[in-house]
């Protein structure tokens, strides 16, 4: 199953997530507790707006795999980590991530988990799923200290209307006129269009 943790949570003591899911909301915290992921198990966290977060304590991946969820419902930062821990990140074993929604592009690093204090990286860095055809590699940023994601492949749409219409999820004016837009993905304009504007 899977337990949202929205708002602030003051309570002290540990947090363990010994099977299922753990998510976050960004403005939310749990900064009084250290994490604990068991192998199997997710700690997430769901992107509500530009820029946001949602901190806890430290942060323990256990031995084993573990994952990382991000539910991006704004467009994904380039700058802030949407996950932060105001403590120490240990990875004892390989830590995949999972990205449901957004729009990312191509040669662009988005961070996505952040620390304040020191790193152990017993484990590694596994595979990054994303969504729409999007690919890219974890990495760390130990000048930053963040774990990022390198975008490869990008899933952004490229306009191809021949009219002035942009909707969301209606009129097939992108990627050669075969693709309706929904909301958060990333945007290319390169006049590659048939069609005149402006729209």
């Amino acid at each position: 199953g899977t337990l949202t943790l929205s708002g602030v949570n003051t309570y002290t003591g540990a947090t363990a997530v010994t099977a299922g899911k753990l998510f976050g909301v960004t403005g939310g915290s749990c900064n009084n507790s250290a994490v604990t992921v068991a192998s199997g198990a997710t700690n997430g966290v769901r992107v509500l707006s530009a820029n946001g977060r949602w901190s806890a304590g430290n942060l323990t991946l256990s031995t084993g795999t573990t994952t990382a969820e991000f539910d991006f419902q704004a467009t994904p930062s380039k700058n802030v980590a949407p996950m932060l821990f105001n403590g120490d990140l240990t990875n004892n074993g390989t830590l995949n991530v999972s990205i449901l929604s957004g729009g990312f592009v191509a040669g662009s690093t988005y961070p996505l988990i952040q620390y304040t204090n020191s790193l152990t990286m017993a484990g590694t860095l596994g595979t990054a799923t994303l969504p729409n055809g999007a690919a890219g590699a974890l990495v760390t940023n130990t000048a930053n200290k963040t774990i990022d994601l390198v975008v490869s492949v990008g899933n952004e749409l490229v306009w191809s209307g021949d009219t002035g219409i942009w909707n969301i999820n209606t009129t097939t004016n992108w990627n050669s006129q075969t693709t309706v837009y929904t909301e958060n993905r990333a945007v290319l304009f390169d006049d590659s269009s048939p069609g005149a504007g402006p729209f």
